[in-house]
């Protein structure tokens, strides 16, 4: 479980964080009708903190704003395509798959002698196109609610173009989480749109400006926004 940050000379990272995993199925049933989008991690290690493990493209990757809207334009086609992706080996011995087009780095799980680099690429990039046909599939069902948590505030305006662009494939929900503020308490969400919600924690993970290497999840504040957006999600239905 690893997350993507900068380091002082602004190279991207990858930093392990660990969850301890709790047995509650009844939360695990209620995360795995989400999918994480972005914009790191932190989502994914919610549902693995609850054992909720559905394979997702963009679940432990990072993936900044403008690539999701980018990939969603695109609806994926050019992600792992032949020539544009490569190996890259992380200061913890883990082999990556990079994809050159998006700039994006994702998780192998494969240690550095544990099987051929050119099989390792082979293997995971044909995996990324599986993975993106997937979610194209979920898009167009719209069984799931997107969930994208935002590091930096961004203009309203690039939220409504990401909903936007999950509408055009299908009816799905884009759920926005985002730091809370004097109107929106931690734990709340609320609507912004017929099927975009904005959702609120008290503290973004990882926390350390400094070095990303703090991480203190509001799992509590997660299961909150995730069973509201679910209840208004069945309301609207």
């Amino acid at each position: 479980q690893m997350d993507q940050t900068d380091d002082a000379s602004g190279h991207r990272n990858l930093q392990i964080a660990e969850v301890g995993r709790v047995s509650d199925p009844v939360t695990r049933d209620l995360l795995m009708q989400f999918e994480s989008l972005g914009e790191n991690c932190e989502f994914g290690l919610v549902q693995r903190r609850f054992e909720a493990e559905p394979l997702g493209l963009l679940r432990f990757t990072y993936a900044s704003p403008g690539t999701l809207l980018r990939l969603l334009t695109d609806r994926f086609a050019r992600l792992g395509e032949s020539g544009a992706t490569r190996m890259h080996l992380s200061k913890w011995n883990e082999w990556f798959v990079v994809d050159e087009t998006y700039q994006l780095e994702f998780h192998t799980f494969t240690q550095q002698g544990q099987a051929d680099p050119a099989d390792i690429l082979d293997k995971h990039s044909r995996r990324l196109r599986w993975l993106a046909s997937a979610l194209i599939d979920t898009l167009e069902v719209g069984r799931a609610i997107f969930v994208f948590k935002l590091l930096q505030p961004v203009e309203e305006g690039v939220i409504r173009a990401i909903a936007a662009a999950i509408s055009s494939y299908g009816p799905g929900w884009l759920l926005v989480v985002t730091l809370a503020d004097h109107a929106n308490p931690p734990g709340s969400v609320r609507r912004m749109g017929e099927r975009l919600l904005m959702g609120h924690l008290d503290r973004i993970n990882p926390m350390s400006p400094a070095g990303w290497d703090v991480w203190d999840i509001a799992f509590d504040q997660w299961q909150s926004i995730c069973r509201q957006a679910l209840a208004l999600r069945e309301e609207q239905a």
